[in-house]
């Protein structure tokens, strides 16, 4: 859910310090999603 909340706050990839984790998290979530 971070990723969705930092998205639509905005580039706030520096406040995210599990950005490289919640990245290929996301685009796996995503991808199952579609």
């Amino acid at each position: 859910m971070h990723v969705f909340v930092a998205g639509a706050t905005g580039p706030r990839t520096r406040e995210v310090p599990d950005w490289n984790v919640t990245v290929p998290a996301w685009s796996r979530a995503c991808g199952t999603a579609s």
